[in-house]
Parts: C-alpha cells; sequence; structure tokens
C-alpha cells in the first residue's frame, strides 16, 4: 500500500515534542515519483527552522536533496545526479548524528546502499529551534508528485544493516521511531486500495507517540501498489519491540516461510531473553506481511 500525491496535497502531522529538535535523526521511505522537474518536491520536511528532504533539480539533477536549517546559512546536501527516474520505486534513508554541528554530513542511502553526498552548500552559524514547524509529509516547500509508502522518522541514527533491512520490505519495527506512517493505516478504511482520502481518514501513526497524519481534502488517493516491497527473504530477530539482529536476503521465497539458517539458528539457541523472528516475503495477495516465529530447543514454531 501507498499513497499517491498530486501537486498541493500535503499530510500534516503536526509538531509534537518528540518530533522537536531531534539532536540525531534518521529519516526512511519509499518513493515512486511522477515527475523530476526545477521546482522542489518535497517528499518529507519539518521546515521552517528544521530539515527537508526533496528533490530539487536546481541544486542537482534527479536525486534527493537534503537540507538542514542554520541562522547564517541553510546546509544543503545531495546524493550522485542521475540516481532517480520516473515510475520507479526507490528506498530512501538520511541519517544525520548531529542537527548543531556545521561539519557533520548526513549520510545518504538508495535501496539500501550509502551513497557519495556532495556538500552543495556549507551550513553557517547556529541551528536554531524547528518546535514550531509541522511535519509535512508530499509537500511544504514544494509540494510532491507521486507515491510515498512507510515513511518513517527515528531519534537515532540507524546503521547500515538496519537500513538494508527496511529496504528490502521489511514492516515491522525497527525502534525508535518518533514517527512512522506505514501509508496502509487509516482512520474508517478497512480496505483502503484505491480509496479516495478525506480529512477524515487519519493515517496513524504506527510509532504510538499520536504523530497522526491529516490528509489535504479528499485529493489524497492510497493505491494498491506493492511493488516497492522486493518479496526478499530476510530473518530478523526483533527483542523487546527493537531489532537486534538480521540476516542479508539469501533464500528465495518458499512457503510458509524460508528456512531459517543453521548459522543464525545455533546464535539463537544461545540467548537467554524471549525473541521472535520475522521474516519478510509475500503472500498471495503481494502484501507484504510480517509472520512471527519462536525457537524452541532449535526448532521453529509458528505463532
Amino acid at each position: 500500500m501507498a499513497v499517491d500525491f498530486a501537486v498541493a496535497t500535503p499530510i500534516n502531522c503536526g509538531s509534537a515534542a518528540s518530533l522537536d529538535n531531534l539532536a540525531a535523526k534518521t529519516i526512511t521511505f519509499f518513493l515512486n515519483t511522477d515527475g523530476l522537474t526545477t521546482t522542489r518536491r518535497t517528499m518529507i520536511e519539518k521546515w521552517p527552522g528544521g530539515w527537508s528532504v526533496g528533490n530539487d533539480d536546481d541544486n542537482g539533477t534527479d536525486c534527493i536533496v537534503v537540507q538542514q536549517s542554520f541562522n547564517t546559512t541553510v546546509g544543503l546536501w545531495r546524493m550522485p545526479t542521475n540516481t532517480l527516474t520516473v515510475g520507479v520505486w526507490y528506498h530512501v534513508a538520511i541519517s544525520h548524528s548531529d542537527r548543531t554541528s556545521t561539519s557533520v554530513d548526513p549520510v545518504m542511502y538508495l535501496d539500501g546502499v550509502s551513497q557519495t553526498v556532495t556538500e552543495v552548500t556549507t551550513p553557517a552559524g547556529t541551528t536554531p529551534s524547528d518546535a514550531a514547524a509541522s511535519v509535512s509529509v508530499g509537500g511544504g516547500q514544494g509540494n510532491y508528485d507521486g507515491r510515498l509508502a512507510d515513511v518513517r522518522v527515528f531519534n537515532r541514527v540507524l546503521t547500515a544493516q538496519e537500513v538494508a533491512v527496511l529496504a528490502s520490505g521489511y514492516a515491522g519495527p525497527m525502534g525508535s521511531e518518533v514517527l512512522w506512517l506505514s501509508m496502509r493505516d487509516f482512520a474508517g478504511l478497512a480496505h483502503p486500495d484505491g480509496t479516495t482520502l478525506g480529512a477524515t481518514n487519519i493515517l496513524w501513526d504506527m510509532s504510538g507517540n499520536g504523530n497522526d497524519g491529516t490528509p489535504a481534502a479528499t485529493l489524497t488517493t492510497a493505491v494498491a501498489d506493492e511493488a516497492f516491497y522486493r518479496g526478499l527473504p530476510v530473518w530478523v530477530l526483533v527483542e523487546q519491540g527493537a531489532v537486534a539482529a538480521s540476516l542479508p536476503p539469501a533464500v528465495p521465497p518458499s512457503p510458509p516461510a524460508p528456512p531459517v539458517p543453521d548459522s543464525f539458528r545455533t546464535a539463537l539457541r544461545a540467548r537467554n531473553r524471549d525473541f521472535n523472528l520475522s521474516a519478510v516475503d509475500r503472500d498471495d495477495t503481494l502484501r507484504a506481511r510480517d509472520r512471527d516465529y519462536h525457537l524452541r530447543d532449535g526448532q521453529r514454531e509458528v505463532r
């Protein structure tokens, strides 16, 4: 499930303490753009005074551009040019370990692979507070034209391994999300495929922080497009609601799920706490879902 944005149809997630002035952060989402132009297209931002992720051909042709506000000169960074193509699904992840530093550049990933980052504009001055700014998805400084899915903001820097897990299609919690719009969970819609959303069809914040998204009036459409889920089998070990370990995609899908590799099974036997495994896979309707497993005496048990 994804949400299709037309121009001037952003989702407003408001401003709350859980989103304000994040010292470190990671922003992740799937995108499929309908157009790449010199006009800025904002995927997600907390602006003014905060940060922004979008596409702006004036500052780098067909690529992701990131801004961080500073009171003298706004910092601006980009991925390599010509890394985005209209009509293609990509997973994007942006990590920034220190919003106040003028010398710390963000780390940028495309489809789970770290990208070379170019500093277009060197930031100068101090970082203002962004507490007064709302988080906007699909618009802001410029309105996005295309689809977005699984939009998350974390209050920490994700590891490269964690980014790879998300890029492969894992749809469960990673831990430390402060905003998480799955683009599959809406108020008043049990089966939202192809449904036009109204202002009452709130997008639930799955992080539990209450930063729910309000769609612009009746112009944002939920679409049954799950091509962004790669369907790669990824075993993810979840402990206390956070990803503790994962395996790279290695085994072709086989119902009900790929077998747990022996090396992973052996490592799990030594753990002395409750855990579960979730296998990223596809079901008959191509809707990505999580399957939870427990290992008892080395055996897989479906829960």
